[in-house]
């Protein structure tokens, strides 16, 4: 639904040829914005292979007026079990990537539109947030950081069954 309010059907982007299929992916990039490295509240980011699709479920908010549903942990997940990565003292010319979605359309023969999402939700978007550093002076200067989104747009392909 959030990617069709940006990407209508009839959008010269999300136009796909009859019997063809185009993947889309919504991207992240995230990078120190100071000459200085990070020495706190580094950026994390789930290691998706220590989550089951059991340990979170899909949640609607509201961002300056739009519904946008994300997932969200259950509340019975345990913790322990996750595994967190990050960078210590990301520098300004160094940028993280990391998937938010990922999603193919489809267009029939007779050019209707509809649009599927991966099998796995794991694969789909990547947890991540900033985390205090124990280790890091108290005068450590505070992080200064951008992150910008992108859907990315691959080309067309003939919409068949794989063959195995």
């Amino acid at each position: 639904r959030q990617f069709r309010q940006q990407y209508p059907e009839d959008h010269p982007m999300s136009a796909v040829s009859p019997g063809y299929k185009r993947r889309v992916l919504f991207l992240k990039f995230w990078r120190n914005m100071v000459e200085t490295p990070i020495v706190n509240h580094h950026l994390a980011m789930l290691d998706k292979s220590s989550l089951e699709d059991s340990d979170m479920h899909e949640h609607e908010i509201t961002f300056k007026g739009m519904p946008i549903k994300q997932n969200q942990f259950n509340s019975d997940v345990d913790f322990a079990k996750l595994r967190w990565v990050y960078f210590p003292c990301m520098q300004r010319d160094e940028i993280l990537c990391f998937q938010q979605g990922d999603l193919t359309i489809h267009a029939s023969a007779s050019g209707d539109q509809s649009v599927s999402f991966p099998e796995l939700r794991q694969d789909h978007a990547t947890f991540h947030g900033a985390f205090h550093d124990p280790t890091a002076s108290l005068h450590a200067p505070p992080r200064q950081s951008i992150e910008c989104a992108a859907f990315v747009f691959l080309p067309q392909e003939p919409d068949t069954p794989a063959r195995l």
